[in-house]
């Protein structure tokens, strides 16, 4: 059965240092990848370093952009086994979206309803969280259990929200420049649930 990971971090922008101060939420940024090595890893973020207010899907790696200016941003990793139906979806919506990438603009306004409790999806944008669940139910990779009610909006939902997805479990924490070298198995019991993501019918 293959496996997706989730990202989680907080970096030194100010779009993130805005984020923790108004929320006190831990991982104020999230990235999907198709791999452990996390060498297949996408989100809604800036498109440029140094332009944070063009925004859209990109691909991310850890030691590059942002995440490559900010080392000691604390982040965690979370594995998330799917069957192989769901997986093969998953790649098939990432690499449509990729082909489109220019199509799609970050979902500010969401970003900011969100924050608020409140729910506003885009026409063809996403912020990072929202994304992230979105594509996992594009591929039928979100379970039908109790705990995973939080996540029926994608729009609703806030990263460090995806530390308790269901069936998710963690396997690093930490700061970025460790993450490469030090990626490997380190449950945390609080974040797994009884239930496990599977393609729904």
């Amino acid at each position: 059965m293959p496996s997706v990971y989730i990202l989680l971090a907080r970096t030194e922008t100010f779009f993130s240092r805005a984020i923790h101060i108004a929320t006190g939420d831990p991982y104020t940024h999230a990235s999907l990848s198709l791999n452990r090595d996390l060498s297949r890893m996408y989100s809604f973020a800036r498109r440029w370093r140094r332009m944070p207010c063009i925004g859209g899907f990109v691909k991310e790696r850890v030691d590059g952009g942002v995440y490559g200016d900010n080392p000691n941003a604390p982040c965690a990793v979370f594995e998330l086994r799917i069957s192989e139906e769901a997986y093969a979806r998953l790649c098939a919506y990432m690499d449509s979206l990729y082909a489109h990438r220019f199509r799609w603009r970050y979902n500010y306004l969401g970003a900011a309803a969100n924050y608020f409790g409140k729910s506003h999806r885009g026409k063809q944008a996403c912020f990072c969280s929202e994304f992230v669940v979105r594509a996992l139910r594009e591929a039928g990779a979100i379970p039908t259990c109790p705990e995973a009610e939080p996540f029926l909006d994608p729009a609703r939902v806030r990263p460090s929200m995806l530390a308790h997805f269901p069936g998710a479990r963690c396997v690093y924490v930490g700061n970025l420049h460790d993450l490469p070298n030090a990626l490997s198995p380190q449950p945390v019991s609080r974040f797994v649930y009884p239930c496990y993501a599977s393609p729904q019918p």
